[in-house]
């Protein structure tokens, strides 16, 4: 069957690419972690600054918003971006910081910051873990990967199948 190299090829890249969800998601926790960081300072100073004008934080938000100067506007909306990512981040961070692999892609919709995600991808150089969580990874990804070329060499020759006389 000529079939059969193309799935089993499916397969192998099925396999590899899933074998590196463990370690991809390992070093994306650490930038995360290293986000939170950078973002936290920058929000304590905000309040700081808010706090020695007698602002609460949405006070101080406000003040930016209800200015007549644009760039205050723009500035104020830019902190307010700011301080939602530092919140959203840190949230994902305290999820992920202690989970392991499989806890993590059952939520992996906490890794999906644009820009750690980018930044991880970047510095990433793929491995073949030899773990068992990597080897079910990896045999996950084979069976998707196998799997679903399966049903697609399938798809693609249902048009050329003889029809059989009933």
């Amino acid at each position: 069957m000529f079939a059969r190299p193309i799935l089993l090829a499916a397969g192998v890249a099925g396999a590899l690419a899933a074998a590196q969800f463990p370690g991809f998601s390992q070093q994306y926790v650490q930038r995360l972690g290293g986000a939170v960081d950078a973002l936290s300072a920058e929000a304590q100073a905000f309040d700081a600054s808010a706090s020695d004008a007698g602002l609460t934080r949405e006070e101080a938000l406000d003040r930016y918003a209800l200015s007549a100067d644009p760039f205050l506007v723009a500035r104020g909306e830019d902190m307010a971006g700011l301080l939602t990512r530092f919140e959203n981040l840190r949230d994902s961070l305290a999820a992920l910081q202690f989970a392991g692999p499989v806890e993590r892609l059952m939520q992996v919709h906490r890794l999906s910051d644009i820009e750690v995600a980018a930044n991880t991808w970047n510095s990433y150089e793929p491995t073949v873990p030899m773990t068992f969580t990597g080897l079910i990874f990896a045999a996950s990804g084979f069976g998707a990967g196998y799997g679903g070329a399966t049903i697609l060499v399938g798809l693609i020759g249902l048009p050329f199948r003889r029809r059989q006389s009933a």
